[in-house]
């Protein structure tokens, strides 16, 4: 059973050899390592031929214009050969024996094909586990409910079956707005497929946030803003009040956007009720605009 490792990375040189380095020390070689170079302007193109005459398993490179982590995805699961998929970011590592723990899970949800992916905690340098743990034992929950029932937070390390999550690719682009929106991926999984949540193995994927990372940056991107927020109302998971602020957060984000029209974003919106919290996002938008100061 094979196991693809995707990685996006943009001006990684200095970060992917920490990561390759895991790679290489694992002690379940059956995997591939497919890696997609989002238009670096660096030498990661130097960094990664000196790592494939290394690679003691298939490590495939790809490149393409520069266009943010989602279409990088979406171009790396197009390659993809195993019959599992994770997303290791560029500026992560894994423990030696992580291909190991999964394959020893896997077997758990392989012929039940109401459960899409087995998922483990991400843990800090330390060992210390990212976010919260609400369950002291293994759930099978969804995506969705782990997060909005359940209210864990954090970052976790999904494996989720190759071809289920395929089946909601390539995830929504949006011009001009290069975010990742994989939190598309995770809502849809969730619609109609459950999740085995490991809660206390040792920690398989490390994580280090890093002042320049994507998770401490600011992006433009009020049309993707506007479809999570309003896929996340629509979610049959989400409770009523949970739903009203999230089309309080999708009307905000409509005053931000400028390339859509009022009558558009009404007709995309899930549910037609939704309109009652425009004032919302009215509100929000002026205090954003406020205490920012932002020429919003």
């Amino acid at each position: 059973m094979l196991t693809t490792i995707f990685t996006a990375t943009y001006k990684g040189e200095h970060l992917l050899p920490k990561l390759f380095e895991s790679l290489m020390r694992q002690t379940n070689k059956n995997f591939e390592w497919v890696l997609v170079n989002d238009g670096s302007p660096d030498n990661t193109d130097d960094v990664v031929k000196e790592m494939q005459e290394k690679a003691n398993f298939p490590l495939h490179y790809y490149k393409k214009n520069n266009g943010g982590k989602t279409t990088a995805i979406n171009l790396g699961i197009q390659f993809a050969r195993g019959e599992l998929w994770l997303i290791v970011d560029h500026d992560d590592f894994l423990s030696d024996d992580a291909i190991e723990v999964i394959n020893r899970y896997y077997p758990k949800i392989k012929d039940d094909e109401t459960i899409c992916a087995v998922t483990f905690l991400r843990h800090r340098l330390d060992g210390k586990p990212i976010g919260t743990q609400n369950n002291p034992d293994n759930l099978i929950s969804d995506f969705h409910s782990y997060r909005t029932v359940l209210n864990i937070v954090g970052d976790r390390a999904e494996v989720v079956k190759t071809d289920y999550f395929r089946k909601y690719c390539p995830i929504p682009t949006f011009e001009n707005e290069n975010n990742c929106f994989d939190g598309y991926i995770w809502m849809m999984l969730a619609k109609e497929y459950k999740t085995l949540f490991i809660a206390n193995e040792k920690p398989v994927y490390y994580c280090e946030y890093l002042p320049t990372g994507r998770s401490t940056k600011t992006y433009n991107t009020p049309l993707g803003d506007m479809y999570l927020h309003n896929l996340f109302a629509s979610m049959k998971q989400t409770n009523i009040r949970k739903k009203f602020l999230e089309y309080g957060r999708y009307w905000r984000y409509f005053f931000l956007a400028k390339n859509i029209s009022f009558r558009e974003a009404y007709k995309n919106i899930s549910h037609k009720w939704g309109i009652i919290a425009l004032p919302l996002g009215v509100l929000a938008f002026c205090l954003k605009k406020k205490t920012t100061g932002e020429n919003e």
